[in-house]
């Protein structure tokens, strides 16, 4: 019974959810009407952006950037909203072509590996609402040569900033 309802969701492009209450639905991830990323339910996490984008705004209302949620994307740009608090974990690992990033007001944690590999990646704006840079979140980095990181920050971690040789 099961087999056959993936089988017909996948043929009619149909989402389906086997899930066994509402909480467990709105951990999971669901596509958005315009299929460029995904969510979770109440469309606070981005999940995912498909590759292959060079320009990318994040959608205002947003709170977090998943983990892995544009890793190895082609961007060049991406626009982050005042309403992101949180850079998950690889969300922009080995984006080579990713130049700059201003990383709004609210954001209060850049955690592991977040920009990690970003090899022509050359400024970061890290804004007085950081508090935590996690381990090797900027590794790698080897074109980095402008980074502002204000007092608030109370918490480099481990080879935050390893390889970033300019």
């Amino acid at each position: 019974m099961i087999c056959r309802k993936v089988w017909k969701a996948i043929i009619r492009k149909q989402p389906l959810s086997l899930v066994k209450n509402k909480d467990e639905l709105n951990r999971r991830l669901v596509e958005s009407a315009d299929a460029t990323e995904k969510y979770n339910l109440n469309k606070k996490i981005i999940a995912f952006a498909p590759a292959g984008l060079t320009e990318y705004i994040i959608p205002n209302g947003v709170v977090e950037i998943g983990e892995y949620a544009f890793e190895g994307c082609s961007l060049t740009t991406i626009d982050i909203p005042i309403s992101v608090t949180k850079i998950g974990k690889y969300a922009f690992s080995d984006c080579f072509n990713l130049r700059s990033i201003d990383i709004p007001n609210g954001v209060t944690e850049i955690e592991d590996f977040a920009f990690n590999g970003c090899f022509n990646l050359t400024s970061v704006n890290i804004p007085n609402s950081v508090i935590k840079i996690g381990e090797y979140a900027f590794s790698g980095c080897q074109n980095l040569i402008s980074v502002s990181i204000p007092n608030s920050v109370t918490k480099i971690e481990r080879c935050a900033f390893s390889d970033c040789s300019s």
